[in-house]
C-alpha cells in the first residue's frame, strides 16, 4: 500500500529528521510512501484536497499554529490521521477536539517512533478499508483500494483498472464501473476513460495526466468533467 504523508514544521532540522525517520521505516517495508514537507501550516492548508493519509503537525509555529491548522483540515477531511510532533504536551487534551490520533514528543526517539508509527499505519489501513471495492477478475474476486485506482479504461466489453502498482482486467461496461465507483470522485474525461481525480497530476487544454499517462478530454465530456474536478478540488476524499 502507498501512504501519502505530510510533515509540517517550521524548523528545518526537526522537519528533515522526521522525514528521515519515516523514510528509514519504509526502507524495510513492502509498503511505499510519498512524503511532502511544508515550512508553514498556511502552505499546507492552502488548496488542501483531502488526499493525505497522515499529517504530522508541529504545534508551535509562527502564524497559523499546528492546532489551528488541524481544526481547518478536520473540517474538510474526517479520515486523515493527525499526529502532533511537539514539545508542548500541555496541548494533548485540546488535541482530542480535532481527533488527533497521537502525540510524539520532541526530541524524537527512534525506538518509540517505530512503535507509534506501526499504530499510525494500522489506523490508516483501518480507515482505508472503508474505501475498497471488489473486482470480478479472472479466476475469482479481488478486493482493491479505491484510492489505488488511477483510471478505468473500457475496450471491447472489457474494463482495465489501471492501478498505482499494476492493472486488472474484468469483463464489464463503463456504466458498471461508474456505478461501482460512484461517490469516490471519479469522472469521465471521454467515452473510454473514467479517472480518479486524486491521481490527476497535470491538466492542460484538452489533456490530463493521470498516473503518468496522458488522457484526452472529449468536447462532449469537457464541461461535466471540469465541474467534477472543481468539486473535487473543493474538498474531495478518495
Amino acid at each position: 500500500m502507498k501512504f501519502d504523508i505530510a510533515i509540517i514544521d517550521d524548523e528545518p532540522r526537526e522537519r528533515e529528521h522526521l522525514r528521515y525517520m519515516v523514510e528509514k521505516y519504509f526502507a524495510g517495508s513492502r509498503d511505499t510512501c510519498e512524503i511532502k514537507t511544508y515550512t508553514s501550516a498556511e502552505a499546507f492548508c492552502e488548496g488542501y484536497h483531502a488526499d493525505t493519509d497522515i499529517v504530522f503537525f508541529d504545534i508551535d509555529m509562527p502564524g497559523m499554529n499546528g492546532m489551528e491548522a488541524a481544526r481547518f483540515i478536520r473540517e474538510r477531511d474526517n479520515k486523515v490521521v493527525i499526529v502532533f510532533v511537539t514539545k508542548m504536551m500541555q496541548f494533548a487534551i485540546e488535541g482530542y477536539t480535532v481527533q488527533a490520533f497521537d502525540f510524539i514528543v520532541k526530541p524524537i526517539n527512534e525506538g518509540s517512533f517505530v512503535i507509534k508509527f506501526d499504530r499510525i499505519l494500522n489506523m490508516v489501513r483501518k480507515v482505508s478499508d472503508e474505501a475498497m471495492v471488489t473486482l470480478n477478475v479472472v479466476g475469482g474476486k479481488k478486493r482493491v483500494f479505491v484510492r489505488e485506482i488511477v483510471y478505468v479504461e473500457v475496450r471491447n466489453h472489457y474494463l482495465t483498472y489501471h492501478m498505482s502498482d499494476g492493472e486488472y482486467v474484468v469483463r464489464g461496461t463503463m456504466g458498471e464501473a461508474e456505478k461501482l465507483l460512484s461517490g469516490y470522485h471519479f469522472g469521465r474525461c471521454n467515452a473510454c476513460y473514467l479517472v480518479n481525480m486524486k491521481h490527476i497530476s497535470d491538466f492542460r487544454g484538452d489533456w490530463i495526466t493521470a498516473g503518468g499517462d496522458k488522457l484526452k478530454i472529449s468536447q462532449s465530456k469537457k464541461q461535466e468533467f471540469l465541474g467534477e474536478f472543481a468539486k473535487y478540488l473543493g474538498g474531495g476524499s478518495c
